[in-house]
């Protein structure tokens, strides 16, 4: 099992792209233009950038922590959290 796994929810994704763009060793789009993940092919800091990126908040990250065994245990898991911007009025404050 790799270090990490990466989901995608298919009912928030948009297909932007954004995915593709920065690890396209790890996801492609399918023919309804949703990201899936085919592979691990890149390197986790590139997968969370596209984590950390997708505009929906599609995609979630896993990490898996090592044991003493040599096998991998549960993780952490990361997602896009949503961030909203003060409005002007709340700016000025």
């Amino acid at each position: 099992m790799p270090a990490w796994t990466v989901t995608v929810d298919r009912n928030r994704c948009l297909g932007s792209g954004i995915c593709v763009l920065y690890a396209p060793d790890t996801f492609t789009h399918d023919d309804e233009a949703k990201a899936v993940v085919h592979d691990h092919g890149d390197a986790l800091d590139a997968v969370r950038t596209a984590v950390e990126g997708c505009p929906t908040q599609a995609l979630r990250l896993t990490t898996h922590a090592p044991t003493t065994n040599g096998h991998t245990a549960g993780g952490s898991a990361i997602a896009r959290s949503s961030t909203t911007r003060p409005s002007t009025e709340e700016e000025g404050r």
